[in-house]
């Protein structure tokens, strides 16, 4: 059986997108996504939890950052890769 590495997140930007160009001349972009979590807790209230995802993409998804800003609400789709 072949593993499946894929994740999609709805959320909202922390901050403008950075935009870099490696030496080879290859967009690279890098942000930080808020993703809000309501849910009701034992005593029934109603609680909040915000996981922060940071994302990177290259080539023409970065070049496409430059449209969107702080706060704006985004999807992204793409693959979990851990750093260290």
């Amino acid at each position: 059986m072949t593993d499946i590495n894929n994740i999609t997140v709805t959320g909202r930007l922390v901050s403008e997108p950075v935009l870099n160009h490696s030496a080879s001349g290859n967009c690279l972009g890098s942000f930080t996504l808020a993703s809000n979590y309501r849910f009701t807790n034992r005593l029934g209230e109603m609680r909040f939890e915000t996981a922060y995802v940071p994302c990177k993409v290259f080539g023409g998804w970065a070049e496409s950052l430059d449209q969107h800003h702080k706060g704006e609400q985004v999807i992204v789709s793409g693959r979990v890769r851990t750093e260290k």
